[in-house]
């Protein structure tokens, strides 16, 4: 992965992208979630501000939980979609959705709507402020894109510091203040999502050595099978065990495994410690290393059989 976060597999990033159902099904819950904000918002603003609601207010706070509320059904009907032509516009989709969410959560004050302070305190100012910052700073998680999340993060801190300089008499310690938080949260941004690619790539590398592992298995003409010591439920059973055992009838491997004793291990080994394992001639040196795997599975939570 590079320092634009782009992987350099190509199969890595398509299985990046292969949880869209299961984002899109979190997205909508965020998005009804801020409907019902967005309400809840509007029924209290007209409640209390009543006939000093401004024009501008009374049509955008209406037009804000519409557009919120036709997000949500374009979502819901794609998340119950899994057809191969979404799936071949799911970025493109998912960029019109991150666009259409940002406009949605971008501040407009003061061009727009309008905050009074009068009757609070320097403390309720104070929980005011960051309780609008808080808000906002989490309604960038409905942005899936981290571009569009960082562009809209510098977009929104540029807008406030333009009017900080046209409206206010001392503006410089204000946006100095503005410019450092911005410099923060976008190297927040950036490193969480940098750290989330990451893990995802060690969770893929892990599968991928599983996979490994069992394609390795599959064309062995023994019959291997990993066992849960607790419960004796199989995790995994290669194709030659099926044609030891009837495909169709299940083993019982509790019972089966009381009944194994092991005689002999050839090459001999010996165990050192707990988990090295050393083998007593030089030249088996990759039979040791294949007879570590195995014991080290086998004191394991999987048992070999």
């Amino acid at each position: 992965m590079n320092v634009f976060l782009k992987f350099k597999s190509p199969e890595h990033k398509e299985a990046y992208t292969q949880d869209h159902a299961l984002h899109l099904q979190k997205r909508l819950r965020m998005i009804f979630l801020a409907f019902i904000f967005s309400v809840i918002t509007l029924t209290i603003m007209f409640l209390m501000e009543g006939q000093s609601v401004t024009p501008a207010a009374a049509v955008f706070f209406p037009t804000k939980a519409a557009i919120i509320l036709i997000l949500a059904i374009s979502i819901y009907f794609l998340s119950k979609k899994n057809s191969a032509r979404i799936m071949k516009h799911i970025n493109k989709i998912n960029v019109v959705l991150d666009i259409m969410l940002s406009i949605v959560q971008f501040s407009y004050y003061p061009l727009v709507t309008s905050a009074s302070t009068k009757g609070l305190g320097a403390m309720g100012v104070f929980t005011w402020i960051w309780a609008n910052g808080f808000l906002y700073s989490h309604s960038l998680y409905l942005i899936s894109n981290v571009w569009i999340r960082i562009v809209m993060t510098i977009l929104q801190f540029s807008y406030f510091i333009m009017f900080t300089f046209l409206r206010e008499t001392k503006a410089v310690p204000a946006s100095v203040g503005a410019l450092f938080t911005l410099i923060i949260c976008v190297g927040w941004i950036y490193t969480h999502e940098r750290y989330e690619r990451l893990n995802f790539l060690e969770k893929r590398k892990a599968y991928e050595n599983y996979e490994a592992l069992k394609k390795i298995f599959d064309d062995v003409s023994q019959g291997i099978a990993i066992i849960d010591k607790n419960n004796y439920s199989s995790f995994y059973e290669n194709h030659s065990l099926g044609r030891i055992f009837d495909s169709q009838a299940k083993v019982d491997w509790k019972w089966l495994s009381s009944r194994i004793k092991v005689r002999k291990i050839t090459p001999s080994i010996e165990v050192i410690g707990k988990s090295r394992i050393v083998n007593d001639t030089e030249n088996d040196g990759v039979i040791a290393i294949s007879f570590e795997l195995v014991l080290n599975l086998l004191f394991r939570k999987p048992h070999f059989i």
